[in-house]
């Protein structure tokens, strides 16, 4: 097995983007390149590790699999570049934020951050239970998160106040147009966000709870 550093850096940004031509974008190379690095990478490890629903990328299994140790070896590798660089004036922060932060609020936040700094951002995508471990393991310089994951071994503060809402088919029995109660919720079948992102948890811990039945009737992430 012979995959390169070039290959890993193209499968992360592929899985941050979830868009073969904003990865290319983002690294500078043409989507064929981009393409034929991807390609070469799951012919070495013998497997495929995305899903590809055009024009989306979205990572498999086994991808998730890869994408933490991608992340670790590339720090590592960028690390020894800088340990032994003559210019090592540029610092980097690394990010880590939840799905949604990362797809809505995220840009904002970043768009003029290394104008302002001598701090370049990295930012990382995964769920709430993964990123509190990427911290811990000083993987992460901080990650922005939205479930009630905690860990012994980090300081959490308050940051932004949210509110969740359920969502239904505007022919739905249960229309917006009358105020119902929670009862009214039980035996509904949930379109619902994976296990350990923060939607799922405060679905889990909050909601769910109060109702006597109900059925998953797609999980998405």
């Amino acid at each position: 097995m012979n995959f390169t550093l070039k290959q890993l850096e193209i499968f992360r940004a592929v899985a941050q983007s979830q868009h073969m031509g904003q990865a290319a974008d983002r690294l500078f190379l043409t989507k064929g390149a981009v393409s034929q690095g991807l390609q070469e990478l799951e012919r070495q490890l013998g497997l495929q590790l995305f899903d590809r629903v055009h024009p989306r990328m979205h990572l498999n299994h086994e991808g998730q699999r890869l994408l933490p140790m991608a992340d670790e070896v590339l720090h590592r590798a960028r690390d020894i570049a800088l340990t032994f660089s003559q210019e090592q004036s540029d610092h980097f922060l690394e990010i880590g934020c939840s799905k949604t932060i990362g797809s809505y609020l995220m840009p904002e936040l970043v768009k003029n951050f290394e104008m302002a700094t001598t701090w370049f951002p990295e930012v990382h995508l995964a769920n709430t239970k993964e990123l509190c471990g990427r911290v811990a393991s000083f993987s992460l310089d901080l990650a922005l998160l939205e479930g009630d994951e905690r860990h012994p071994d980090l300081m959490f503060e308050p940051w932004l106040a949210d509110e969740m809402v359920v969502v239904a088919h505007k022919d739905h029995p249960l229309r917006a147009d009358y105020e119902y109660g929670v009862e009214a919720l039980a035996g509904q079948r949930w379109v619902l966000r994976e296990p350990a992102s923060g939607s799922r948890e405060y679905f889990d811990h909050k909601l769910a709870p109060l109702l006597p039945s109900y059925a998953v009737a797609l999980t998405l992430s």
